[in-house]
């Protein structure tokens, strides 16, 4: 089963240089989710792999947020 660790409070940010290329990144691989997630419900995919996938694009906007903040 999959689970979601929890982000330490006193959390470390990515190197100035590497905020935008790490945002893009991000950015990508939230789309790419989503569009598998999108496809599978349209195919009536298998749900637990739509939920872990939705569990993932999930972080990847939270890890997103955070390098857009730092």
């Amino acid at each position: 089963m999959a689970c979601i660790l929890a982000l330490p409070s006193a959390e470390r940010t990515a190197p100035p240089e590497a905020g935008p290329a790490l945002e893009r990144w991000l950015s990508a691989q939230t789309r790419l989710v989503e569009a598998w997630i999108d496809q599978l419900v349209a195919e009536n995919g298998d749900a637990r792999l739509i939920a872990v996938l939705d569990q993932h694009a999930r972080f990847l906007n939270e890890a997103s947020r955070r390098a857009i903040a730092s």
